[in-house]
């Protein structure tokens, strides 16, 4: 659960011109994940005395442990900036409405 901690902290979303919510670009996302990945890699290489199929499981565990937390906080972030998204676009209707459309006409 540690592992997803920073993955959780450096994955955010952003609301771009488009109306479109996409993830912000973070170099240190990729950093990060390269790590998690390198240490993987490590754990393979350098745990020798277990058995092929322990450490299959072993680091699928591992692998598990970092991505279900990390895609549910992401989930939990998405739709907080989803919320946003609604909130907004509620406020824009609502002040669409407030000036009539034959008023700005006649004054245009």
């Amino acid at each position: 659960m540690g592992l997803s901690l920073p993955l959780t902290i450096w994955s955010d979303y952003e609301i771009r011109d488009d109306n479109f919510i996409y993830t912000k670009k973070s170099p240190t996302f990729i950093i990060t994940f390269a790590l998690m990945i390198a240490l993987c890699y490590y754990f393979q290489q350098h745990i020798a005395t277990i058995d092929s199929g322990t450490l299959s499981m072993l680091i699928f565990l591992i692998t598990i442990c970092y991505l279900i937390p990390w895609r549910i906080a992401c989930y939990i972030k998405f739709k907080r900036v989803f919320k946003q998204k609604i909130q907004l676009e509620g406020s824009k209707k609502k002040t669409h409405h407030l000036i009539p459309h034959e008023f700005v006409l006649f004054f245009t």
